[in-house]
């Protein structure tokens, strides 16, 4: 328990794995750097929220400002009781990856994490004599900049509050638990990594519930709870990150999960805005398909050939109807796009090449507006996946609207060491017309059942 008005001890439990950049660092977890500019933001911004009306905390509002230059109203340490595991993070791992690293570290694999793919094949060597089995590299661990910390089940990190007001103190302690369902930690923090909840308060446990806590917090919220998983093993992890990865896939761009889906986006595009608008990737494969460069043909189809025709009979044929927008920069801008060439295999049929590649860099003219997150946020709490979004505020959705994005084709052939600039494609626009609870609802709950994300419910 505190031991005076002056401080306050709060205990997190860990629910998903910290992608971290010192996970070499002893005592490697959360950062007091990066929680407590967080904490201030979370404080100023829904200070009303939680305290209108509140005589007592009249005029504290400002203490927190997080571009005040003044001293920190309280100061804050973070403890933890024991060492975290390092987990390595992949994207994708092959039946012989996968063999070759049990035992030797333990990971987690299709998730939606993708920036040590290139380190990440650094780790294993094909036998010479048997391509199906790979050999650990263990010097090549060091090469990856970023790992997985993840405490164990029944570890905590301690965080402590002090400041000289005791107002202060009041303050951090009815917001704290709000602010760890809220927010998360680490890379890639909005696809479910860095989750924390509050475990006790003072010495006295504190049972949270989800629901509750997020409620007032976000615009649109669902959750959906995956049968037979409970507590914070690694398999557990493993399942509830893999539907994460998935449902945002089947969202955003769609999936080849079983039988092939396509994008909600696209589908909410083409049915639900008026006018109807017609995505970005159809226009630029068909732009890379009038390079040809160097004779390397994509390994892919046109979109559907009928703005309103899921199962078109994939034309490359243009009609002067279509209105293409940035249909996926609705869900966060991306930098640039990949798109893998095709060669004749065995028998005939095509087979991807990876050594070349098409890519699509985006940029804004005169760098009006930069890279921006997904305004969903994928949350995971004892079990139960929370998928999260609020309304853009309306200065960036004014900027948005009015930023024209540049998209630049360059290739990239297994001999050379960089992309080279082919040329200017085209300028695409924001979706003026899209709404991101529109979306969801349509996605989650009004699409046809085939084509859904399912198992998720509003609260």
């Amino acid at each position: 328990m505190a031991t005076n008005d002056f401080t306050l001890e709060v205990t997190l439990k860990q629910h998903t794995p910290i992608i971290h950049f010192q996970h070499d660092q002893e005592g490697a977890t959360l950062r007091a750097t990066e929680v407590k500019p967080k904490l201030d933001k979370f404080i100023y911004v829904n200070f009303d929220l939680f305290f209108a009306g509140r005589q007592e905390f009249d005029g504290l509002r400002a203490a927190f400002n997080p571009e005040k230059t003044d001293p920190s109203p309280y100061k804050i340490k973070i403890y933890q009781s024991s060492k975290p595991s390092r987990i390595l993070i992949a994207s994708r791992l092959n039946d012989g990856q996968k063999k070759a690293l049990r035992g030797k570290m333990p990971f987690i694999e299709n998730v939606a994490f993708f920036a040590e793919e290139e380190n990440i094949g650094k780790l294993f060597v094909k036998d010479e004599k048997d391509k199906k089995l790979f050999h650990y590299e263990k010097d090549a661990e060091n090469k990856i900049s970023k790992y997985g910390l993840l405490l164990g089940d029944n570890d905590r990190i301690q965080i402590s509050f002090f400041s000289f007001n005791p107002k202060v103190v009041g303050i951090l302690r009815q917001i704290i638990p709000y602010f760890f369902a809220y927010e998360s930690f680490g890379t890639r923090q909005n696809k479910g990594f860095g989750c924390f909840s509050v475990a006790s308060i003072d010495g006295e446990a504190y049972e949270a519930n989800f629901r509750v806590l997020l409620k007032d917090l976000f615009d649109f919220k669902y959750f959906k709870t995956i049968e037979g998983v409970n507590g914070g093993a690694l398999f557990t992890i493993q399942r509830l990150l893999t539907q994460i990865n998935e449902d945002y896939k089947l969202l955003k761009s769609g999936n080849n999960f079983g039988q092939y889906k396509k994008s909600l986006l696209f589908l909410y595009g083409v049915e639900k805005l008026t006018p109807p608008v017609r995505w970005e990737k159809r226009k630029i494969k068909q732009a890379i398909r009038e390079e040809l460069v160097d004779n390397k043909d994509l390994f892919a189809q046109t979109d559907n050939s009928s703005i309103a025709d899921k199962n078109g009979s994939q034309s490359w044929t243009e009609e002067p109807s279509f209105n293409y927008r940035y249909l996926r920069m609705a869900l966060g801008m991306a930098e640039q796009y990949q798109f893998i060439t095709k060669f004749e295999g065995r028998n005939g049929q095509p087979e991807k090449d990876f050594n070349n590649v098409y890519i699509v860099k985006t940029k804004s003219e005169n760098k009006t507006i930069e890279r921006y997150r997904s305004p969903i946020q994928f949350k995971v709490f004892d079990g139960t996946i929370y998928l999260l979004a609020n309304n853009l505020d309306e200065g960036t959705l004014n900027s948005l609207k009015k930023a024209m994005l540049d998209f630049d084709l360059y290739f990239k052939a297994k001999s050379e060491k960089k992309p080279r600039l082919i040329r200017a494609l085209f300028q695409l626009g924001y979706p003026e017309n899209f709404r991101i609870g529109d979306f969801l609802e349509f996605a989650l709950v009004k699409a046809d059942k085939k084509d859904r994300v399912t198992g998720y419910q509003s609260f």
